[in-house]
């Protein structure tokens, strides 16, 4: 395999400006007919690395990249691994992600009164107990707030963060990567955290309640076909019937 750079610029200070990268990868096709005259390598790609950030033109076989489903992430070739890049990394200089300290008037009353409020409930017991104090559960507040706070308005999460004192709380994430933030909505896809996300959604509200989550409840109008003798709601009646449920609602 090898690192292919594409359309390489840069200034005088000789700071990458634009170019693509790509990690590629030669495989010998042999002709069907068995011409070896006709035979070839082909090259395919294995993985886009995306925007190239930094590189050393002595050394290419490594560099940082703002990859369209790692984020910002530095790849090393010769050993075929990826890992995350502290916002702080001098090899950010110069860059749009190079880290800035934040403004000293930045807004605090709108996040403060919405996790005060999310504290009242267990919901946010619930996102520690699932994701821990990592970076995912860092992401996550920092996408809720903007989700929930951003009134309607187009503006980016990583925009809007930078202008928030919850930037603060999370400054290890670079600011910059949360306005595409593929990475993030791929590791929330992972089904060890929806498992254990559910698994906190059940033991925290059967504290409140030691009845929840023990039924079961089929609704049948989205099923195919009409909702009146079908095979479908016939097999979900039977099921459900067959299930020992610990408590039955009314």
């Amino acid at each position: 395999m090898y690192i292919k750079y594409q359309k390489i610029v840069r200034d005088e200070a000789g700071i990458i400006l634009s170019g693509s990268a790509s990690i590629q990868e030669n495989s010998y096709k042999r002709n069907k007919n068995g011409n070896r005259n006709q035979s070839h390598t082909a090259q395919s790609t294995v993985e886009k690395l995306g925007k190239v950030i930094w590189y050393e033109k002595d050394n290419p076989t490594q560099g940082i990249f703002y990859s369209p489903t790692r984020g910002l992430t530095f790849y090393d070739l010769n050993l075929d691994s990826f890992s995350n890049v502290d916002p702080k990394d001098p090899r950010l200089s110069g860059t749009k992600y190079e880290y800035e300290p934040q403004r000293l008037h930045t807004n605090f009353g709108n996040f403060y009164l919405f996790f005060t409020e999310l504290a009242n409930t267990p919901f946010l017991t619930i996102l520690r107990k699932t994701f821990g104090e990592c970076n995912i559960y860092k992401k996550l507040l920092a996408h809720l707030v903007h989700d929930c706070l951003k009134n309607g308005s187009s503006i980016k999460c990583g925009e809007y963060l930078a202008r928030s004192s919850l930037s603060y709380i999370v400054e290890d994430i670079p600011v910059s990567t949360l306005d595409c933030d593929t990475s993030y909505y791929f590791e929330m896809s992972d089904d060890n955290l929806k498992v254990a996300y559910f698994k906190s959604v059940l033991e925290e509200m059967r504290k409140i309640n030691p009845n929840f989550g023990r039924c079961c409840y089929v609704d049948s109008t989205p099923l195919p076909g009409e909702a009146e003798n079908n095979p479908f709601n016939a097999l979900l009646t039977d099921t459900i019937k067959s299930i020992n449920f610990d408590h039955k609602y009314n």
